[in-house]
């Protein structure tokens, strides 16, 4: 039979064994949980990162967008203006001739009517 003493000694030793192995298994566990943060923070950096660059370039195409519908802006006034210019010369151009077009009618219609009645 085994003594009081040896049988405490086994129970110790299997204590220990549990012990280390508990120990082994929160390490590895430490370890992976270490592990999964890193992976955390390395995905949110580069999810970060890519969605940064792609609302930089969504931003930098929208300025650029923007410039172009502004340059075309401008030279469509300043085309409108140019027509506008035109359209003015040419109205008066055509009041000028409307005038003097009905002048020289009224004259002419004065000087057949003298001739007639002389």
């Amino acid at each position: 039979l085994l003594t009081k003493e040896s049988q405490y000694d086994i129970k110790l030793k299997s204590l220990e064994r549990l012990i280390n192995e508990l120990t082994t298994r929160e390490s590895v566990g430490n370890t992976i949980d270490n592990k999964i943060n890193e992976l955390s923070t390395t995905l949110t950096n580069n999810v970060t990162t890519s969605l940064t660059n792609s609302l930089n370039t969504v931003q930098s195409t929208i300025d650029s967008k923007i410039n172009q519908i502004t340059n075309n802006l401008s030279t469509h006034t300043t085309n409108y203006n140019k027509l506008l210019d035109i359209t003015n010369q040419l109205d008066k151009q055509i009041n000028e001739l409307a005038n003097t077009t009905d002048s020289k009618i009224d004259k002419n219609y004065l000087s057949i009517h003298q001739t007639k009645n002389e």
